[in-house]
């Protein structure tokens, strides 16, 4: 079944290897999906955690040599006092670089 957004919770765009949090409000399903943009060779990893009724973490990696772009969604189940948080890191130079990594992050209600 596909989740239905029925509502945004947040949305950012971080530059770099950074990191956003977010505070969950209510009880149901938070959809975290982003989109990292990179130079070719990067290494750079998405990790997203949940801390509070549960503990999850997930990281995504760049798939592939020549690879600029990566997509995913995590589907989390939260209850109110949730904190969610997305780091992007990585120890390869070529990801050092100011706005080397750019990553956009919208993180949304589902039923």
């Amino acid at each position: 079944m596909v989740p239905v957004i029925i509502g945004v919770e947040h949305m950012v765009a971080l530059t770099g290897l950074s990191s956003a949090s977010h505070s969950v409000t209510h009880t149901g399903n938070i959809l975290v999906s982003y989109n990292m943009s990179v130079n070719p060779g990067s290494s750079a990893v998405v990790t997203i955690s949940q801390s509070g009724s549960a503990s999850v973490t997930t990281a995504s990696a760049i798939p592939a040599k020549g690879v600029t772009s990566v997509s995913a969604p995590v589907m989390l189940t939260c209850a109110p006092g949730d904190t969610i948080t997305v780091s992007v890191s990585s120890s390869n130079p070529v990801d050092q670089q100011p706005n080397a990594v750019i990553t956009k992050l919208c993180i949304a209600r589902t039923r």
